[in-house]
Parts: structure tokens; sequence; C-alpha cells
């Protein structure tokens, strides 16, 4: 299995329908920034819902009306992230506990919006907060990462809302276009 990236869409444009982990900024911000070039373009840890979602330029209020009644009735979560794993030697990432949950949220977008494949189609979802990639360092560094991380696992979050991300074309930064509230 190789390592899934945010494939760009028109223009270069990018979305991604994403949890942010919270809880793991003060555990992966170093790793993270030195390991993931998209760390120092915005995109704070997080597990991946949806992407490529849209192009930004399509997505409207329609839309995000649309993604929020999709995600209505679901609820927050608690979730633990207890071991690296790796895709191929291509990239670090945590594996969360359970999946179900990630994968409940992906389903209900995917309801609404039944032409947007995960990763474009190209590699399976699997739910998985991203530490660093083999092309933005070495595997060496990711080995490195790896073993440090096994000190300080596991990670406890609890997942309260969605964020929808665009690239802003201008700057390259991720940022929140809508967020999405989960129920508790």
């Amino acid at each position: 299995m190789t390592a899934p990236s945010l494939p760009a869409g028109a223009a270069g444009a990018r979305s991604a329908l994403v949890a942010l982990i919270d809880e793991a900024e003060p555990v992966l911000a170093g790793h993270r920034w030195r390991l993931d070039p998209r760390a120092a373009a915005g995109l704070a840890a997080h597990v991946t819902v949806l992407a490529p979602f849209l192009p930004p330029p399509a997505i409207d209020g329609t839309v995000i009306a649309r993604v929020g009644a999709a995600l209505g009735g679901a609820g927050a979560f608690d979730c633990v992230f207890d071991q690296a794993r790796w895709f191929d030697l291509d990239a670090l990432w945590l594996a969360p506990v359970t999946e179900a949950p990630f994968r409940a949220l992906t389903d209900r977008v995917r309801a609404e919006f039944p032409d947007l494949d995960p990763y474009g189609g190209r590699r399976p979802a699997v739910p998985h907060l991203t530490v660093g990639f083999a092309r933005s360092s070495s595997v060496d560094d990711l080995r490195i990462a790896a073993a440090r991380l096994g000190g300080v696992l596991p990670i406890r979050a609890r997942v309260r809302r969605l964020d929808l991300l665009v690239v802003d074309g201008v700057r390259g930064r991720w940022r929140s276009q809508a967020s999405f509230d989960l129920g508790d």
C-alpha cells in the first residue's frame, strides 16, 4: 500500500473533509513539521474523512448545507491512537484503535456525494493520522520518529467536529471553509 496524499483538484486547488485531532498536536507537531510539508502549509494533525473533496470554487452554501445534512445526527466520539504503522516505507502514520467511527463519517458523506471517492479511488481509505513522508525526509528519519512516538503513545482524543479545509491557491495554505459540529 502506498502513502495517501491529497491530490490536486482543478487548477491545483485542493480540499478535504477532516477530523482535526487537536490532542495530537503537542505530541506530533515537531515530527510533522520536519516530516510532512503539509504541516508547514497549515494542515494540522487530522484524520481524513474524504479527500479530495470538491474544487474550492465549487464549494458554496448549498454544498456546505449538503455536508451538514449528511452529518446530521452523527455523534462526537472518543478515539485512541496507540501504534505507529507504515504505508510501505513511504509514510509513517498513527492508527486509531477503532476505525469504525471514522469510516461511518466517510460513508455518510459519500452517500450524499457518491461521485467522490476517497483519494480519487487510487488507494484504499484507511483511517489514519499521518506523521510524515519519506519523500519529505528519509526512511531513517521516519524510523527515528516512530521509535520516539512509541514512548509517548497512546494519544487520546475526542472528535467533536469535522472541518472542510481548502487550500488557498494564492498562498498555498490550508484554511477552514466550514466546520460541522458532531452531537454529544
